[in-house]
């Protein structure tokens, strides 16, 4: 592993990119915690609460950083090991300070969905907060020894088509880069 020294100690050469994508499929933006332990009704509009979840620190509508990371972690899932461990340690995707969320870009409107639970056995319909046309821009730094970021892209746009970000993906959440 190349690394430079800084007072005899070696430093490892970090790099930082900036990455445009944008949506191919619908974002939907699922309440976090929403099934653990809460008494959920049918047809209950969870769309305030949801964008209330998905807000950074200067209003804009954001998500979470790490979800871009955690879709490249799965669309590496099937190589080797070494490829494997360079995405998990060598790179990290950033968002805003408080809150590490990626400022998104569009509109939003509420859609129903349906979610079907084994005990007790029901169907219920949520409805969520749907960004139909959204793009972001993320923040990627990442150990240039140990991965390039050449292939920083080409794991994202893999991860992208294939994986995708938020509730129902891969049906939804796809993205590219722009």
């Amino acid at each position: 592993m190349a690394t430079k020294k800084r007072m005899g100690i070696p430093v490892l050469d970090i790099s930082e990119i900036e990455v445009t994508i944008t949506g191919t499929k619908p974002l939907v933006l699922l309440p976090l915690g929403t099934f653990k332990g809460e008494k959920l009704v049918d047809n209950h509009d969870k769309v305030a609460e949801s964008l209330k979840l998905y807000r950074r620190h200067d209003g804009q509508l954001g998500f979470p950083a790490g979800a871009f990371k955690e879709a490249v972690i799965t669309a590496v899932a099937n190589l080797d090991k070494e490829t494997k461990a360079a995405v998990a340690t060598g790179f990290h995707v950033f968002g805003e300070e408080e809150t590490n969320m990626v400022a998104l870009s569009g509109e939003h409107h509420g859609e129903s969905f349906s979610f079907d639970f084994k005990k007790p056995k029901r169907t219920i319909t949520l409805t969520l907060p749907v960004l139909n046309e959204w793009s972001a821009i993320l923040h990627v730094q990442f150990v240039a020894s140990v991965i390039s970021g050449k292939n920083i892209l080409k794991f994202l746009d893999d991860a992208g088509r294939r994986v995708g970000v938020g509730h129902r993906r891969p049906d939804k959440g796809t993205f590219e880069i722009k």
